[in-house]
C-alpha cells in the first residue's frame, strides 16, 4: 500500500452517542496506513455524551481530532472540516455507519484509478437493525428498485465484472438511514456521488 495520498476523513456529527463508538471502532480498524491519514470529527456541540465518547477515543488515538461546530448545520460542519483538512484527498463519512476495514483504501484507490473523477461514490444496501416492522419498512424503502434515484448527474463507471456497486468504492459497511435501519455497501469502484464520498479538497459544501 505504498504511494497512497494523505487522507483526511471528515465527519459531521451531532448528538450521536448511540452510534459514535461503533462508528469510530470501524473507522480506526481500517487498513489505510495510519501515518497517511487524519480523522476530523466535526461536532455541533453535542449534549448527549457524544463529545465525551469522542474525547476518550482521541486520548488514545492521535489520528482523531474533535473540531467544534457551534451550530448544528451539516454543510457548515463539512466546510469547517475541509478548512481543517491537511489531506490530498478528503472523504466524508456519516456516523450512522459501520465500515469494513478496507473501506477507506478502496475509496482512495478508486479515485486514483479514475483521475478524471471529482468524486468517488456508490450505492447503499439497506439492512434492518432488527425484525420490527418499522425497521423492515425502512430497509425496504431504501432498497426497493422503484425508490427515488439518489445518484448525481453524470455517468457511472462499472466496476470489475461480476461485482456490485459500493458506497464510496468501499467493500462494505453498515450505515444507518434511520433509527431503525442500516445500510451496507459492497465492492466495486464507481464515480458518482453518494452520501459517503471521496475526492480532492477542491471546494466547499453548499
Amino acid at each position: 500500500m505504498t504511494g497512497l495520498p494523505f487522507l483526511s476523513v471528515v465527519i459531521p456529527c451531532w448528538n450521536e452517542a448511540g452510534f459514535v463508538a461503533a462508528f469510530l471502532d470501524s473507522v480506526l480498524a481500517n487498513d489505510y496506513p495510519p501515518d497517511r491519514m487524519e480523522i476530523l470529527l466535526v461536532d455541533g456541540m453535542s449534549d448527549d455524551g457524544t463529545r465525551e465518547i469522542v474525547a476518550r477515543y482521541a486520548e488514545r488515538e492521535p489520528r482523531l481530532h474533535l473540531v467544534d461546530n457551534p451550530g448544528h448545520s451539516k454543510p457548515v460542519a463539512l466546510n469547517l472540516g475541509i478548512l481543517e483538512a491537511r489531506g490530498d484527498v478528503i472523504i466524508r463519512l456519516d456516523v450512522h455507519a459501520v465500515y469494513q476495514n478496507d473501506y477507506l483504501r478502496q475509496c482512495v484507490q478508486g479515485l486514483v484509478a479514475h483521475p478524471e473523477a471529482d468524486n468517488v461514490g456508490g450505492v447503499r444496501r439497506a439492512e434492518p437493525r432488527d425484525e420490527k416492522l418499522l425497521s423492515r419498512a425502512i430497509s425496504l424503502a431504501n432498497t426497493h428498485p422503484w425508490r427515488p434515484a439518489t445518484r448525481s448527474t453524470g455517468s457511472a463507471r462499472p466496476g470489475p465484472s461480476g461485482s456490485t456497486p459500493s458506497s464510496a468504492a468501499a467493500t462494505g459497511g453498515t450505515s444507518s438511514t434511520g433509527s431503525a435501519c442500516s445500510t451496507s455497501a459492497s465492492t466495486a469502484p464507481r464515480t458518482w456521488s453518494s452520501t459517503s464520498g471521496c475526492g480532492p479538497p477542491a471546494g466547499r459544501s453548499c
